[in-house]
């Protein structure tokens, strides 16, 4: 009997697994009051009503209580678990991990810049940048370690040409993986990833044939990394002026 109860048990938790919270002994609840619609997942970023469940998590870590600078914080189910995980990571560090890396340094703790007056607290991993539109494009992120700022929309940047002097600071974005070249996963190289540095193609090779084509497209990163990068995403490394984006008539 007490094999079979054992089975069943193991059976049972396969096809729908305890969450990590409930075996956590920090007694983390869901809140039991309706969540304002202003309210988002602490982590990933998820608004109220885009996710089914937003819970409270309680922190105990002094790095955590010193970053969000209260507690509880209000998750969605997924990331609650995920916070409950024996692995896992600091509450801070795991809505870093929702944000692009650093175009230039390539660090994790992205900050989103936010212009205006939200209709609530902007919280932690945000900076509030007033109301200036003098601008023609708006940054959205700043990075934690640097502070470069920028957007990633590409539109907010001057395309150029791949012919480009190999001393041009410019930015790209890492090229796809072809299906013949296996790269192991990294969040710094991964397909796709806005990077800053200077464009230096190489001539025709065997290392070079096997990213399909005859030029391999290489990019020294600001961060001190070599990316390969798609060259049809060359672009200024700083955004337009409002003299490039909205260019005169007699100018175009």
């Amino acid at each position: 009997m007490t094999a079979e109860r054992l089975m069943a048990a193991i059976s049972a938790e396969e096809s729908s697994p305890t969450p990590w919270r409930e075996l956590d002994e920090r007694g983390c609840v869901a809140a039991s009051e309706p969540v304002e619609p202003y309210w988002k997942c602490a982590c990933c970023g998820k608004w109220a009503d885009e996710t089914p469940v937003l819970e409270d998590h309680l922190l105990v870590d002094n790095q955590e209580l010193e970053f969000f600078g209260y507690g509880p914080i209000v998750v969605c189910a997924t990331c609650h678990d995920r916070l409950h995980h024996p692995l896992a990571p600091s509450a801070d560090e795991l809505m870093f991990g929702f944000r692009p890396l650093c175009p230039r340094c390539s660090t994790m703790r992205t900050y989103e810049v936010i212009r205006g007056f939200p209709p609530g607290p902007p919280g932690p991993g945000t900076i509030l940048a007033g109301c200036d539109r003098s601008d023609p494009v708006i940054l959205e992120y700043r990075c934690g370690s640097c502070d470069y700022e920028w957007t990633d929309d590409d539109d907010g940047y001057q395309p150029l040409p791949a012919d480009l002097d190999d001393d041009v600071v410019a930015r790209a974005r890492i090229a796809a993986i072809p299906e013949d070249v296996y790269r192991p996963y990294s969040r710094k190289g991964g397909p796709g990833r806005v990077v800053i540095g200077q464009y230096a193609p190489r001539g025709t090779g065997p290392r070079a044939a096997a990213w399909g084509g005859t030029v391999y497209h290489e990019f020294f990163g600001q961060d001190g990394r070599f990316y390969l990068v798609d060259p049809t995403t060359l672009r200024s490394a700083e955004p337009h002026t409002w003299e490039t984006r909205y260019p005169r008539p007699d100018e175009t």
